[in-house]
């Protein structure tokens, strides 16, 4: 049995590297799908022996579905790996072993993933294990449509767990970390808004209370974390994963990263005001820009981009609402504001 890997990238000249050097001992193929880095992504990648293709980034779900659909797969099996991530030798020996000897009704490999932060593995808080769908059999696996926190879905057959772990170690820095969670929060935002206001109905892995650990996590979030009042949201977060879970255990980088979680979750559901005047377009699907100079004001953009069908036609009023910033974009600017306002104070003439 043979195995592509599939990496999607965008400015990963730290790890792209890595995350390839890691799968060579099983993966036949290494193709990227890279949304025109401007760093040495892609001269890397090939240099590593992968197989480059690029494709405009919409989200996530949109590029790796374009990646399967695009890239001519011609083995067993396909792996998917973000560059931040690599295989550890043990789980590299474990699917060059596995492979071989797995029945035809098994159609998908779960891994486990480990997640480092600030050099630190954050073992407990709930963050470990993490079971994800990762290796899927060629042409019976897609990503359902979403704008965050997307899955692998089966047509067929059924799963199994492998023993070892993947590693997701960013090596960007912490102005990194939270830059790219505040887009996670603007991505959620408008998938949120999208199927509230009749844009599009959420799909994808099924919300069950008592489902596979991504259908608990899913249920838990959309019927309980999302219904909590916004402030209480993080104060809760923070309670259980740092107090209850043992998150404390994980020492200063634990403190760090579930203040910061914590944080980036609350604000990742915006709350609809009718008192604004802002409105959709009835043609066009709501979406949120990523760029860094528009992040925060609503966008809109074709439907058929994204693959979120276009509001029904007998809607007579677009919906209104506000958006705020993320909690970390609005501190950083009343930040920026009081400093500004000290340096004229400290050069007005006296």
């Amino acid at each position: 049995m043979s195995l592509a890997i599939l990496i999607l990238t965008r400015n990963e000249e730290e790890h792209i590297e890595r995350c390839i050097a890691s799968v060579r001992s099983f993966a036949k193929e290494a193709f990227v799908v890279d949304s025109y880095s401007t760093d040495r992504t892609a001269k890397l990648a090939e240099s590593a022996g992968a197989k480059v293709y690029r494709n405009s980034f919409v989200n996530h779900a949109a590029q790796l579905n374009w990646g399967l659909d695009n890239i001519p797969l011609a083995t067993d099996w396909v792996m998917r790996l973000d560059a931040d991530e690599y295989a550890t030798p043990e789980l590299a020996d474990e699917i060059a072993a596995s492979l071989d000897t797995l029945p035809d009704d098994v159609s998908g490999l779960y891994v486990t993933r480990r997640v480092y932060f600030m050099g630190k593995w954050i073992r407990h808080g709930g963050y470990y294990p993490t079971r994800l769908l990762r290796i899927w059999r060629r042409g019976r696996g897609r990503c359902e449509q979403r704008w965050m926190d997307e899955h692998i879905q089966l047509a067929a057959g059924r799963t199994i767990t492998l023993r070892n772990d993947i590693v997701d170690d960013n090596r960007h820095g912490l102005t990194s970390w939270i830059d790219k969670h505040n887009h996670y929060a603007t991505r959620e935002a408008a998938e949120v808004l999208s199927a509230r206001h009749g844009f599009a109905k959420l799909g994808g892995v099924e919300p069950k209370c008592f489902g596979t650990q991504e259908q608990r996590k899913r249920w838990v979030k959309e019927r309980l974390y999302a219904r909590l009042p916004l402030g209480l949201r993080a104060i809760l977060y923070f309670t259980l994963r740092y107090f209850v879970r043992g998150g404390f255990l994980d020492g200063y980088p634990g403190l760090v990263f579930h203040v910061l979680q914590g944080s980036s979750r609350s604000n990742r559901r915006c709350v609809p005001r009718a008192s604004t005047r802002r409105r959709f377009s009835p043609e066009t699907t709501a979406s949120i820009s990523t760029d860094r100079r528009t992040q925060g004001k609503l966008a809109s953009i074709n439907s058929e981009q994204i693959g979120i069908p276009a509001p029904a036609a007998e809607a007579t009023e677009p919906p209104r609402f506000a958006w705020r910033p993320p909690l970390t974009k609005r501190v950083a600017s009343k930040a920026s504001a009081h400093d500004r306002e000290s340096r004229q104070g400290r050069d007005r003439p006296r």
